[in-house]
């Protein structure tokens, strides 16, 4: 299931080769900019295991809040590298913005979810199509989490058009919930199955098995103008995160897979084993990129088809 990206390496030779003229100071660690959650496993592992080191190369995880601060951050050179959902990644490109994909994160399929549409059991609305004209929170106003619900209330036949979504965080999701603020929460693991395990709530729907059967949702990118980090350092960010995809695979390395989550996120390591998890890919899915830009293209978040080839290579 898990396929290195071997041809990384040249798509890094080629990304950087505008930058030929100059060089980065390789005595400087690369920032990566991150989310604490389990969706960054890939770093926290080719950290925690010690790949980038074997690499030769000295990284620093930069915690950030989300993908509305790591693009920003990754744009104006706080931060080398950033791991991004990839709706945020298409709407920058269709910006002009030059970044690039250089290693593939997070996929969720029906064997590996973490996402769901949670409704409180006596609210009555326990199907997708009672949730037409209701109230859904979502993380963010739209991105990746408010397209994957809109699509797959569609597809059960509600007039999206009468839903009312409303920016919540994820961590306050139940609050408004289990208050009666909202009618439904589109959420994700640990919150997931901490509010399911609270009690007197119901799964309506995996808002991303809802929209496709398998998708990738998230990448780690670059700036494709810079001059640093340098073509070998990005190399080694790339096979260190390349090791981890496999390393995260193989079952026998579930605990120290634990671990690291714990390390990087507020979740214990005991409490990892009851979530779950996405599967991790090291190759940027381009028929994944196509998929999500077509959605938003019939959604008017873009204007135009962007050109995904450009995203990858």
């Amino acid at each position: 299931m898990i396929r290195a990206i071997r041809t990384g390496l040249v798509v890094l030779g080629a990304v950087f080769a505008l930058a030929s003229c100059g060089s980065r100071d390789e005595t400087k660690p690369i920032r990566i900019g991150y989310i604490p959650i389990a969706d960054c496993a890939q770093l926290f592992v080719a950290e925690s295991q010690g790949f980038f080191r074997d690499e030769g190369v000295d990284v620093e995880l930069e915690r950030m809040n989300g993908g509305a601060v790591i693009l920003p951050a990754l744009m104006t050179d706080e931060i080398d590298v950033g791991f991004s959902n990839v709706v945020s990644l298409l709407l920058l490109a269709q910006q002009g913005v030059g970044i690039k994909a250089i290693v593939g994160g997070p996929v969720t399929n029906a064997a590996n979810r973490e996402a769901a549409i949670l409704v409180r059991r006596d609210s009555g609305k326990n199907h997708l199509l009672d949730l037409g004209g209701s109230t859904v929170a979502v993380n963010t106003r739209k991105n990746i989490v408010e397209l994957f619900v809109d699509e797959t209330l569609r597809r059960a036949g509600v007039d999206v058009a009468q839903v009312r979504y409303v920016e919540i965080g994820f961590p306050v999701m139940e609050q408004a919930l289990r208050s009666g603020s909202v009618d439904a929460i589109a959420t994700i693991e640990p919150f997931f199955s901490k509010t399911v395990d609270g009690g007197g709530v119901i799964e309506v729907a995996d808002y991303f098995l809802g929209a496709f059967d398998e998708v990738q949702i998230s990448t780690y990118n670059i700036m494709a103008d810079r001059k640093k980090p340098s073509i070998r350092q990005m190399a080694g960010v790339s096979r260190a995160l390349e090791r981890a995809t496999a390393f995260i695979a193989n079952p026998t390395n579930s605990e120290k897979v634990a671990e690291a989550i714990a390390i990087y996120t507020a979740l214990e390591k005991n409490d990892i084993s009851s979530i779950g998890l996405p599967t991790y890919r090291s190759e940027v899915s381009k028929e994944s990129l196509f998929k999500v830009q077509e959605l938003m293209l019939q959604r008017g978040w873009l204007h135009e088809p962007v050109n995904v080839q450009t995203l990858i290579e």
